[in-house]
């Protein structure tokens, strides 16, 4: 009996681990366009934040926009991504950034296809 609970929790895990790597893998490039993204608005890079976004997006938040929400952000040095949901070629990403000085900042993405078609940093940590 211990033996057949053994082979069941090895089991177990070992599914685990490959759900793990699969959903991990499969998010690799929308958890990239996040980070890209919000290091690029938060460092005044907006033509790069601008290239990540759906073109159809990018016509309602242009380059102006951006720099009107974010000129006065600081850099964010860490992006973590704690949350995601894929469905066909959408997904929507929930995490933190991070300034240097420990500001912390939510983060909420909806990507199509890899692209920016939604999001909000709140609350935007901004320079003194």
């Amino acid at each position: 009996m211990k033996r057949i609970l053994l082979i069941a929790v090895g089991i177990v895990a070992v599914i685990g681990v490959l759900l793990y790597v699969v959903l991990t893998k499969v998010s690799a490039g929308a958890r990239d366009t996040v980070r890209e993204f919000t290091m690029a608005v938060s460092t005044g890079a907006h033509d790069d934040a601008v290239a990540l976004m759906h073109p159809e997006f990018a016509k309602e938040v242009p380059v102006e926009r951006l720099q009107d929400i974010f000129g006065q952000a600081k850099p964010y040095i860490t992006v973590k991504i704690t949350s995601f949901k894929i469905n066909n070629s959408r997904a929507d990403l929930s995490g933190t950034a991070e300034t240097d000085d420990g500001c912390v900042s939510a983060l909420d993405f909806n990507l199509l296809s890899e692209q920016v078609v939604g999001f909000s940093i709140t609350p935007l940590c901004e320079v003194d």
